[in-house]
């Protein structure tokens, strides 16, 4: 699950490990937020940003941190399918079937990021036009998955969107 390997990441920054990366201290970390041993380990992939981020769910017991995560997921959801439909003319009914898919369940129940990162991506696109720069700050939040964001650069350049742009390399570098 990725959440547990966040969340295990979060508890080593707190505990002031600087090797986020490192298989034997974070296998250690997800035990320990598991409690119960197990012979393999998620391997934590994403910037140490996202793990700063988890920090206050991840200090909550397990079944609170995930239970935490998951509400955070779902009302990343709702407010992005609401964005789509009331700010971006949407549809509602297929954009409501495609909030409500299989692999948007699947990605919730395995605790990955893609339903902030969806609350993101539209935010982004409801602000494009009015504010670019802040629109470019939400879309390089895209680069907890590095797999779900590095088109997009080569998208707004080609779409001449220089502002979008910077404003991704601004929060890039943060």
């Amino acid at each position: 699950m990725d959440f547990v390997a966040s969340a295990a990441a979060s508890r080593m920054l707190v505990a002031g490990s600087h090797c986020l990366y490192c298989a034997t201290p974070l296998h250690a970390a997800e035990n320990a937020y598991r409690g119960a041993v197990t012979p393999t380990f998620a391997a934590f992939l994403n910037p140490p940003l996202a793990a700063f981020v988890l920090v206050p769910i991840a200090e909550l017991p397990r079944a609170a941190g995930t239970a935490a995560f998951v509400v955070a997921s779902l009302l990343a959801m709702g407010v992005g399918a609401w964005l789509l439909a009331a700010r971006l003319g949407c549809p509602p009914l297929p954009t409501l079937v495609a909030v409500l898919s299989l692999p948007v369940a699947f990605s919730i129940a395995e605790g990955q990021w893609d339903a902030l990162l969806f609350l993101a991506l539209v935010g982004a696109l409801v602000l494009l036009t009015r504010w670019p720069v802040v629109a470019g700050v939400l879309l390089s939040v895209l680069a907890v998955k590095m797999q779900a964001v590095w088109l997009v650069p080569l998208v707004l350049i080609a779409m001449g969107r220089w502002r979008v742009l910077l404003g991704m390399g601004i929060g890039a570098a943060m």
